[in-house]
């Protein structure tokens, strides 16, 4: 879970609720997924219980020295958010 590389991950297909739509509110750009050509890191903050199922090491990107600093605190931020 730490790492997700590119196109592993695909998003849902809407193609047939879009076809029922008015011309007026069909979306423009196209409906059919395609595979996301960008990495995505997942982030874990704060202490994890030792019996979590997703108790693995953080991935930590090697160009990004300052990651684990900026996730922490931006993770904090949107946790803060949200209580």
């Amino acid at each position: 879970m730490g790492v997700c590389p590119e196109n592993q991950e695909i998003a849902r297909d809407h193609a047939k609720r879009m076809s029922v739509y008015s011309d007026d509110n069909k979306p423009i750009s196209p409906v059919v997924p395609v595979y996301d050509a960008k990495w995505r890191f997942m982030w874990k903050i704060g202490e994890r219980p030792a019996e979590a199922s997703d108790n693995f090491p953080q991935v930590v990107p090697k160009d990004f020295p300052d990651w684990e600093e900026k996730m922490n605190k931006w993770g904090h931020k949107l946790h803060d958010a949200v209580v």
